[in-house]
Parts: C-alpha cells; sequence; structure tokens
C-alpha cells in the first residue's frame, strides 16, 4: 500500500487531545496516535459501545458524529486489538533500551571528563618534562665550562 504524507495544522484543544490519546495508550508518536484514532473512528455504529470508552471530555461522542463505514466491523477490532499489544509490548522494551542508553550517555560522559582531564595532566607533564630537560643543560652546560679549560 502506497504512503502519503500529510501535514496537519491542530489547534491547541486539538494537540491536547492527541496528548491525551497519547498517553493512555500509550503510543509512541503523534503519527502512530492520529492513525490509531482514525482507525477507532472508522468502526461502525454497532461497536458504539467500545468507541464511548474512548470519547475525550469536552469532545463530541464518535459514535454519533461519524456515519457508517463499509468493511470496518470485527476484522478492524482484530487489528487494533494486535496494534495494541504490540505497543504495549514495544513500549515494555523500550524502557529498558532507553535506560541503557542513558547509562552509557552518563558513562560517556565520565569517560569524556577523564579523557579531558588526562590530556591536560598529559600537557602538563610535558611541559616539566621540557623544563627539568632545559635545567639540566643548563646545569650541564655550566659544569662542563667549570670543569674544561
Amino acid at each position: 500500500m502506497a504512503t502519503k504524507r500529510s501535514t496537519v495544522s491542530l489547534k491547541e484543544q486539538d494537540q491536547h487531545a492527541v496528548r491525551v490519546i497519547q498517553t493512555r495508550f500509550h503510543l509512541l508518536s503523534q503519527t502512530d496516535t492520529i492513525r490509531f484514532a482514525l482507525r477507532v473512528l472508522a468502526w461502525p455504529p454497532e461497536r458504539a459501545g467500545a468507541l464511548r470508552e474512548l470519547s475525550l471530555p469536552g469532545f463530541p461522542s464518535p459514535a454519533r458524529s461519524l456515519p457508517s463505514h463499509e468493511g470496518c466491523g470485527q476484522p478492524a477490532l482484530e487489528v487494533l486489538r494486535i496494534e495494541s499489544q504490540m505497543l504495549a509490548a514495544s513500549l515494555a522494551l523500550q524502557r529498558p533500551i532507553e535506560q541503557r542508553v542513558q547509562e552509557t550517555r552518563r558513562a560517556r560522559a565520565e569517560k569524556r571528563q577523564e579523557y579531558q582531564r588526562l590530556r591536560m595532566l598529559a600537557a602538563q607533564l610535558q611541559m616539566e618534562s621540557q623544563r627539568l630537560l632545559s635545567q639540566a643543560r643548563t646545569e650541564l652546560t655550566c659544569w662542563r665550562e667549570r670543569r674544561c679549560p
């Protein structure tokens, strides 16, 4: 199936509704949320009982406001149920991954700080070795001049 990319401008109350649905159903993106809402709203009137559970405060009930859509019945509900389970499973898998990413970022930041500290220490040691080498050369020159005729 071909996909079509669209841009939609949402009013603040629509953005709020998207966030509420996204939070309630643990959806990962606004795109997933809008797709989910469209599929739910495509349910036929005989599934209105299930739609009442999904209505948001301040919005009309979808069951009363939408016309019937042919071909959207039990198979659509099964698809939604499976997608909901898949989204919940992916969210459950995503949490440990996000935690590991955060741990890795912290460890990386610590390593970066340690690297910077070691670079500064190496620069200080190099400067000190240059100073000691210069001092040794000066002392050697003085020693030679005193001993040599």
